[in-house]
């Protein structure tokens, strides 16, 4: 299995170990049997089976392939209990460096996340540095794909195989097990199954992670709550529009920023417009509270009837601003993550 993944476009070591490996074998020395800049294969052979491992890299730099294959040796059929290990989530030895890898990575730390996809959706935890006993959950149905995303990044691990349950597992306060189990196989004689499958390492940019129709852009996200993400992802998308036609990421930034100023200046206008209003009424205000200070329902009412008469709504000065609250968020979470 992989224990090491480097992006090196991007100068970034994704903290994943044991990566589209079976459990079972993950102790065992596999002899080295071929080697390419393409391909790498192994092979075990154990007193009753062969194992034979590769590693393939797509004509796309980002796209890993895992094929493992096991044969029955014997002349009897063999229970085969399968557990696969989709990665292991291992910050420890970033913990034995403490410091310095807190000045390098303490400010992205909450963004990191892991997120498993399945027919009932999505299921995200994000803060995925330190782990407690919360963090054990078995989830029994088919997995689609298991992934980890940082600031920047992201790795998705899809089985192209038959997945009955998802276990994930708190190994160590900074070590996470995602082992995907299977329903016990029988292998007969001479026979050989096959466990594949399709591995991203790369940016977590929609666009190429929507050309692999496989939905793995389904792994972006930029706030829990589903509004704030929708318009972020609108932000997103008008921002890289910009920046097709511009070609400049600080013009583009620009650009948007501007046309968010333009679209919400309306409320600005009128929530300023408001507050002004309430600031030239508060010496009546103030008379009010002074006089019906002992009768807090008669110095509702009296304040009520003199907004009524100055038509000024109380709540107008803060609702502008609660709406515009969304895009700032938006805009502040792309200019973070992209």
């Amino acid at each position: 299995m992989l224990n090491k993944v480097t992006i090196k476009n991007l100068d970034v070591d994704l903290p994943l170990i044991q990566i589209a490996g079976l459990s079972q074998f993950q102790n065992n020395d596999f002899r080295l049997d071929s080697l390419d800049n393409n391909e790498i294969r192994y092979s075990l052979n154990t007193n009753s089976l062969r194992v034979n491992k590769k590693y393939k890299l797509d004509s796309n730099e980002y796209i890993v392939h895992s094929e493992v294959s096991i044969k029955n040796n014997t002349k009897s059929p063999i229970n085969f209990s399968s557990k696969s290990t989709a990665f292991v989530v291992d910050f420890k030895e970033a913990y034995n460096n403490k410091e310095e890898w807190a000045k390098k990575h303490g400010h992205d730390q909450s963004l990191y996340e892991y997120v498993t996809y399945s027919r009932s959706g999505i299921f995200r935890k994000n803060n995925a540095y330190k782990f407690t006993s919360k963090e054990d959950k078995l989830l029994s149905e088919p997995i689609d794909w298991i992934g980890f995303r940082t600031r920047y990044t992201c790795a998705l691990v899809k089985p192209n195989f038959s997945t009955e349950k998802l276990q994930i597992l708190k190994t160590d306060d900074h070590i996470l097990n995602l082992e995907l189990q299977n329903k016990e196989l029988i292998i007969n004689p001479n026979e050989e199954i096959e466990f594949n499958y399709v591995m991203y390492f790369g940016p977590e940019d929609t666009k190429i992670l929507k050309t692999y129709g496989l939905e793995f852009e389904k792994i972006k996200r930029f706030y829990r709550w589903s509004l704030f993400d929708g318009v972020a992802k609108i932000i997103y998308w008008f921002l890289h529009s910009i920046f097709k036609i511009i070609g400049s990421w600080g013009v583009s930034i620009i650009l948007i920023a501007a046309i968010i100023y333009l679209v919400t200046y309306p409320l600005t206008i009128k929530s300023m417009s408001s507050m002004k209003k309430m600031q030239d009424l508060s010496p009546k205000v103030a008379l009010l509270k002074e006089k019906y200070k002992d009768n807090p329902q008669r110095m509702n009412k009296e304040m009520m009837e003199l907004y009524k008469e100055y038509k000024i709504n109380p709540l107008a000065g803060c609702l502008p601003i609660l709406l515009q609250m969304p895009v700032f968020i938006g805009l502040y979470q792309v200019l973070w993550r992209d």
